[in-house]
């Protein structure tokens, strides 16, 4: 019968190089592997709600991800985007202890433009994008994410997280930007497992990819 995928310890056979009578076999868990690990992904063109979850990308295998969001996209120009920590089974993390502060460059003519910040200390969720164009044309909004999440350690923090982003706002302007913020709490306090994004305005299209960290 087929597998559609394997555990660790799951076993390959092969012949011998040495003999090709003996055969082998060889444990997934010792085979090489990547660096980086795929642990989730949404990618979704029709929407059509105003949030949508990756579920169970965080998981006490990795303490170290990388979050790739090739598309972000919402049905009326201008809408926000947010960012909600998921725990256990996909239960919204509520509480006012999302801290952020972002510096977003942005371009309204040739040589012309200005940066925006964005500072909070007690909100109930990271904001994100603060105006993001409806036109497919226009790329939407796109980000690089590095997150930690001390999955060994639940006296470590809960979640935190720094990167880059680039989107077209309502007024067709580039926007270029560095991310940061963290959860404070402890993961033994609130231990995440996915996240949730949200937006004032149905959304249209999303794909969002995470990877884990292979650490020796």
């Amino acid at each position: 019968s087929e597998l559609t995928s394997l555990a660790d310890a799951d076993k390959f056979l092969i012949s011998d190089a040495s003999d090709s009578n003996n055969i082998k076999y060889v444990q997934k868990s010792n085979m090489p592997s990547g660096t980086w690990v795929q642990t989730g992904r949404i990618n979704n063109s029709s929407v059509g709600a105003t949030t949508i979850n990756l579920e169970g990308c965080f998981s006490n295998t990795y303490d170290v991800y990388m979050m790739i969001m090739r598309d972000f996209r919402p049905s009326v120009d201008g809408s926000r985007m947010r960012m909600i920590i998921l725990t256990g089974t996909n239960t919204l993390v509520t509480g006012s202890h999302y801290r952020i502060a972002h510096s977003i460059d942005y371009a309204s003519g040739t040589g012309s433009g200005g940066v925006k910040t964005e500072r909070h200390t007690g909100s109930d969720e990271f904001h994100f994008f603060d105006s993001v164009a409806d036109a497919e044309a226009h790329g939407g909004g796109s980000a690089t994410l590095f997150i930690t999440v001390d999955k060994t350690n639940t006296s470590g923090n809960t979640f935190k997280f720094h990167g880059t982003c680039s989107f077209t706002d309502s007024s067709d302007q580039q926007n270029t930007g560095k991310l940061g913020g963290f959860y404070k709490e402890s993961t033994n306090d609130e231990n995440p497992t996915g996240l949730q994004f949200k937006s004032d305005n149905n959304i249209t299209s999303i794909d969002v990819t995470m990877y884990g960290l292979v650490q020796s």
